[in-house]
């Protein structure tokens, strides 16, 4: 019998059809880990699940990809929800998936730290950026639901605590999709009113119900806001986004009515005990002046105020006293010595004054004259005695002198002459320029230089010791 081909297309829609009509591979629920994640401009997702010993092609059409709350990686341990089916152009099977879950932990949990980093890594948890809050503030601001048990619990509190302060309530909803929105809107809007502190929250429930205080326009808000914010979502153990980016968190709404006033209680008694410790203060200033000032008051100065001006009139005269006898001493002392001056030999005799001068001149002169004239005479028989020198009168001798000497210096350097050495029928060996005076120098092949008297021949080395070639 011939054998019936079928074509590529016949068997791959075969295989299609056969996947199609299994019904358990119209809903898998499937367990892998993550790899090869690419998402494109489309919005679909490409990737692969795979085990210790197997893997599967996996897609996410836009349709389902857009509902994801987490960013899928690479590594990550996930669970699919998806059915089977074969792709028949690329001829594989692969999982068409609809959702995703990272393997252990909820999708808002997933999104939830992957938000927290983010916001991390830009600084908005950075303490530098924390605002301080008000110790004793005027007006408050409280934006949470208006018939929650939040908000009758921050009021209760802040009324017990300090009831000196203006409250005012910015209603919203605070659980829902609708509800990031409105939160955003109330705080912008609480900044129009010069509020000092402004607390954000609700009452407890699950990271559903408090999701709304995860989402990042909500953060983004509460950190650009000028107001300082206290937190305060849900029960001591929640932690939201709201908390990391507030100012200060608050474990619970009730807490944060305690945090954001003090307790007027504990205020006054710290009044009370300022006061009785001021009033103590000045009571002590004001017994130790009024001492001093009787202290003062006894002194004999103010009894007898005339003995001030008495004792200075005495240090007065006295100091007159002492001025005029100063004076008396200096001029006395001046016209002491004027008189000295004026009976003086010199003042009356000016001119014996100047003849001292003119004869200490005229002894100078001579004292030099006398130096010049034996000075002169010593040089005059100094040259008179090299006039009459041997050499003057004979000057040929110094000629012959240094010609002899020449002629001596002449001869030794003949004897070191190499050319002289040439001469007597000796020869000059260089090898490269360099003079050769043993035969070790030299090796067989070396071209050599022998210079004659006459000149000089090349000749090369063909053995040595009485070597042959």
């Amino acid at each position: 019998m011939a054998e019936e081909y079928l074509t590529i297309s016949q068997i791959t829609q075969h295989i299609s059809r056969t996947l199609a009509k299994d019904l358990e591979l119209k809903k898998v629920y499937l367990k892998g880990e993550v790899s090869n994640f690419k998402q494109y401009s489309s919005g679909h997702c490409y990737f692969t699940l795979k085990d210790e010993e197997n893997q599967l092609s996996a897609v996410m059409f836009y349709s389902s990809a857009r509902h994801l709350k987490f960013k899928v990686e690479n590594g990550m341990s996930v669970l699919v929800h998806g059915k089977i089916e074969f792709y028949k152009k690329q001829g594989k099977t692969q999982i068409k998936v609809f959702k995703i879950l990272e393997d252990g932990t909820g999708s808002l949990h997933i999104q939830f730290e992957q938000l927290k980093k983010k916001l991390k890594s830009e600084g908005l948890f950075d303490k530098s950026h924390k605002k301080e809050i008000p110790k004793y503030p005027q007006k408050i601001g409280i934006i949470t639901a208006s018939n929650g048990a939040a908000i009758k619990d921050i009021i209760i509190t802040i009324k017990r605590r300090w009831p000196f302060c203006e409250i005012l309530v910015f209603p919203t909803l605070v659980q829902g999709e609708e509800a990031p929105p409105k939160i955003v809107k109330q705080i912008r809007k609480s900044q129009e009113y010069n509020i000092d502190v402004l607390i954000i929250g609700r009452g407890g429930g699950s990271i559903e119900d408090l999701w709304a205080f995860n989402e990042e326009l909500v953060a983004r808000e509460i950190f650009h806001c000028k107001i300082p914010v206290i937190s305060a979502v849900g029960h001591e153990v929640d932690y939201t986004i709201c908390d990391f980016v507030a100012d200060i968190r608050a474990a619970t709404p009730t807490a944060a009515g305690e945090i954001v006033v003090p307790d007027y209680k504990n205020v006054k008694d710290e009044l009370d005990h300022l006061n009785i410790r001021i009033n103590k203060v000045i009571t002590n200033k004001i017994n130790y002046y009024t001492e001093r000032l009787l202290n003062i008051k006894s002194r004999g100065l103010f009894k007898n105020p005339e003995k001030i001006y008495q004792n200075k009139e005495l240090d007065l005269d006295f100091l007159k006293s002492r001025l005029n006898n100063s004076g008396n001493s200096i001029i006395h002392n001046k016209e002491n010595k004027l008189n000295s001056l004026k009976n003086s030999y010199i003042i009356k005799n000016p001119y014996i004054l100047i003849d001292k001068k003119e004869e200490k001149c005229e002894n100078l002169a001579q004292e030099i004259k006398y130096k010049s004239e034996n000075l002169i005479k010593d040089k005059e028989i100094q040259l008179n005695k090299i006039k009459e020198s041997y050499s003057i009168k004979n000057p040929n001798h110094i000629i012959n002198l240094k010609s002899q000497k020449f002629l001596e210096y002449f001869n030794k350097l003949e004897i070191l002459n190499p050319l002289s050495t040439l001469k007597r029928g000796y020869t000059l060996v260089k090898v490269d320029g360099h003079y050769i005076s043993k035969s070790e120098n030299l090796k067989k092949g070396d071209k050599i230089e022998v210079e004659f008297s006459d000149g000089t021949i090349n000749t090369e080395v063909l053995n040595k010791n009485n070597e042959s070639d």
